[in-house]
């Protein structure tokens, strides 16, 4: 492993599929304001992305107009879940990496209920939230969003990190990722105001500090700072959280259902002998690798990522090939736990309706929102593409995304007239279920049948069909 420049950026030793042993991690900073602004634009333009491997396809459609975007991301390099204080110093979380990023944007963090009722606020509605109320703590851009009292137990001391929290190279993953969406739905499709309208925006984020972050810095990206003589203030955005009994945005173990559902699912793989002897042989391999099973995939595969965006080095035997391996047997098992339709629904059903209605919305030109921002964790994402049934049985890379793309024929604005495209880290994926309905080599689905496919993952009623 070889350090080059104050960023330390690991060079690259290789890659296979989906995976590259490369990371940034910010190991000092210049006391310069321009050299730290140059040095920031670098470290961010070279942050490394899933994205990067495939190339963005425009629908160059002139009967065709886009009329709004879904963004639904996975949080960027974050440090381990479980870390001891002294590990923690390996590990750069430093705010002041993003802070003086300079934006024209602001944002407050507004609790929601499952309704998406703005909370001690009942006249406001999700759809209908102009993200101008003062609702909620302040938070000023760069600084991250105000902390959960969970979070709060592990107050961040200085530049190194707390469990979980997010690095600062995920922190410049997402402000690349904004960036290249501003090319493509301001700068090109002209999708959205040049400034920050905080009428084209909604902002949901899961309760934690990586998600809500991720989001913060997404936006930072989207929206640079602006010589505009019309901004006499910071346009400022409301992020919607919900509580963590009532969030929907990943699969929740409070569900009786659905534990005993996947529980279910998990006893008839055990028992596959196959399925048994190819985990043996890739336990066998981490051991000569120098590393540990220690039950759950996805788990070791998050914790290699950490570890690798971090600048630590991983012990000689893990490769890319064997990372490549672990992301598969990671994707084996996050699909098995979205193994069938009633899991999907119980799983994540509430959280598409949630991104269904206010596409409906747009459609109807009932709302003015023409980006929406859902800013998740990597089971957020596995359990939708897995809904869909186009889960490409790897793990969710870091700093990952779907894109729901909602345009709208020239010729009316009738509900039959809207298309959507689903992208996944900027690859166009057809929906099995939308064969035969869709239009663009089965890129484009109709939204009507793209609804009827996402209101049949919707629970009628979570809590009855929670019981057992």
């Amino acid at each position: 492993i070889v350090f080059v420049d104050m960023y330390s950026r690991l060079l690259r030793v290789g890659c296979a599929g989906t995976i590259c042993l490369a990371s940034v991690s910010l190991l000092s900073r210049s006391t310069g304001s321009q050299d730290d602004s140059a040095r920031r634009t670098a470290a961010i333009s070279s942050a490394e992305l899933p994205h990067q491997r495939t190339t963005y396809t425009y629908v160059d459609d002139p009967a065709l107009k886009i009329k709004m975007v879904n963004i639904i991301t996975r949080h960027g390099a974050r440090a381990p879940l479980n870390i001891s204080e002294r590990d923690a110093r390996l590990y750069k979380c430093d705010a002041s990496a993003i802070r003086s990023f300079p934006t024209d944007l602001s944002f407050n963090k507004v609790g929601i209920t499952p309704s998406g009722r703005v909370k001690g606020r009942p006249d406001l509605v999700l759809e209908e939230d102009s993200g101008t109320h003062s609702v909620g703590r302040g938070m000023v851009a760069g600084e991250g969003v105000a902390r959960t009292q969970a979070d709060e137990r592990y107050a961040s001391q200085g530049p190194y990190c707390t469990v979980g929290q997010l690095l600062v190279e995920g922190m410049y993953q997402h402000v690349r990722l904004g960036s290249m969406q501003r090319q493509r739905y301001i700068d090109r499709l002209h999708l959205l105001s040049p400034i920050p309208d905080p009428s084209e925006i909604y902002l949901r984020s899961t309760d934690t500090s990586r998600t809500q972050d991720s989001a913060t810095c997404l936006l930072l990206g989207m929206y640079p700072k602006s010589n505009a003589a019309s901004l006499s203030a910071s346009s400022v955005i409301n992020m919607h959280v919900l509580d963590n009994e009532d969030e929907n945005m990943y699969p929740r173990g409070g569900c009786a259902k659905l534990h005993q559902l996947k529980k279910s699912v998990r006893h008839v793989l055990a028992s596959q002998p196959q399925r048994a002897q190819d985990q043996k042989a890739l336990e066998a391999e981490l051991i000569e690798a120098g590393l540990m099973f220690r039950g759950s995939w996805g788990g070791l595969y998050n914790n290699i990522d950490s570890k690798r965006f971090a600048g630590i080095a991983l012990p000689p035997g893990v490769t890319p090939q064997l990372i490549e391996k672990i992301s598969r047997a990671s994707g084996a098992e996050m699909n098995a736990a979205n193994a069938t339709h009633e899991i999907s629904r119980l799983a994540i059903g509430r959280f598409l309706g949630d991104v269904g209605r206010l596409m409906e919305r747009r459609a109807g030109d009932h709302t003015n929102i023409r980006l929406a921002v859902y800013s998740g964790h990597d089971n957020s994402l596995s359990a939708i593409l897995a809904a869909y049934k186009i889960f490409d049985m790897h793990h969710p890379p870091i700093a990952s995304s779907i894109v729901l793309e909602l345009y709208q024929g020239r010729q009316g604005n009738s509900r039959s007239n809207h298309w959507v495209r689903v992208i996944y880290n900027d690859r166009e994926l057809a929906l099995p279920a939308c064969a035969g309905y869709s239009a663009r080599n089965g890129s484009l689905c109709p939204l009507e049948k793209f609804m009827e496919i996402t209101k049949g993952l919707v629970p009628v009623n979570f809590t009855q069909e929670c019981k057992i």
